[in-house]
């Protein structure tokens, strides 16, 4: 659960970053693909609230559920054919792989601009 609260405060951290991007008004549709399943009641209540806030503070964002789970076997199709979710959990194994294929960006810059580095837990600013 804490590895899932530090990504979904990494994303929101990020949409903030890029709320001031681009002039389109229509909503910007972020898909995370860690959301909890139907039958995890509380956290589901628990990612609709950060949703519901992130979406009031930033309202050209919306939060859509797209429940994905990682497979090395999939990853590229789906990726390649667009139909994973903009914010998704992989092994810390892959993340080599996946930024080698361009499906996944370092935000390392990003997380040292702002000081999240020095509060990130160790193991995933190794990963």
């Amino acid at each position: 659960m804490k590895k899932k609260i530090i990504l979904l405060s990494s994303v929101l951290f990020l949409c903030s970053a890029l709320a001031s991007c681009g002039g389109n008004s229509s909503k910007i549709i972020l898909r995370i693909g860690f959301w909890p399943q139907s039958g995890e009641v509380k956290d589901v209540a628990m990612y609709q609230k950060w949703a519901a806030d992130f979406e009031k503070d930033f309202p050209q964002y919306s939060i859509k559920p797209a429940p994905y789970e990682y497979s090395p076997e999939t990853v590229g199709s789906k990726a390649q054919g667009g139909q994973l979710p903009d914010v998704f959990q992989t092994w810390v194994t892959e993340t080599e792989t996946l930024k080698n294929s361009g499906f996944i960006r370092p935000i390392t810059k990003a997380l040292e601009e702002r000081g999240w580095d020095k509060v990130m837990d160790q193991g995933m600013k190794e990963a």
